[in-house]
């Protein structure tokens, strides 16, 4: 990650604690509140930086929330395709990702929708090893369609 980003690491730890406040005292997982990682700081625009400073405010998201009750999730929409899909390895992800950037969500580890989605998930064993956490893969077909998407967690 550039440097500049990684000066701004304090400003953005400051942003996912009053976030993650506001959505923990607001129960706002319910209306799947969510933070886009642009949102946080501009130098996060930048496609080519989207996996690496995902990872990185998740794993400082998870620093500032209460992990005995919430997780944290990375959000990583996908592009569309066409027909159903392999996974795609890491260093194809950029290649792959949508045009919205990744973003945050917090739910109760208790929460039956949250638990839902990653059960009707696929685990990838080797993004999982290569990231350092655990990654789900998904892929709906809606129409003629296939929306993909990546979740990422503790």
């Amino acid at each position: 990650m550039d440097s500049k980003c990684l000066n701004n690491k304090v400003e953005c730890i400051n942003i996912l604690k009053e976030w993650s406040c506001s959505v923990v005292e607001n129960r706002l997982w319910n209306d799947y509140e969510d933070i886009h990682i642009d949102e946080i700081d501009s130098c996060f625009e930048d496609k080519n930086t989207w996996i690496e400073a995902g990872v990185f405010l998740l794993e400082n998201l998870n620093k500032v929330i209460d992990n005995n009750k919430f997780d944290g999730v990375l959000f990583i929409p996908l592009s569309y395709s066409n027909v159903k899909s392999d996974i795609p390895l890491y260093h194809q992800l950029t290649a792959e990702l949508d045009l919205t950037p990744p973003s945050l969500g917090i739910f109760p580890k208790e929460n039956q929708l949250y638990l839902d989605t990653i059960k009707q998930s696929k685990y990838i064993l080797e993004l999982s090893n290569y990231i350092g956490m655990s990654v789900f893969f998904r892929e709906e077909r809606e129409q003629d369609v296939f929306f993909r998407i990546l979740y990422i967690k503790k």
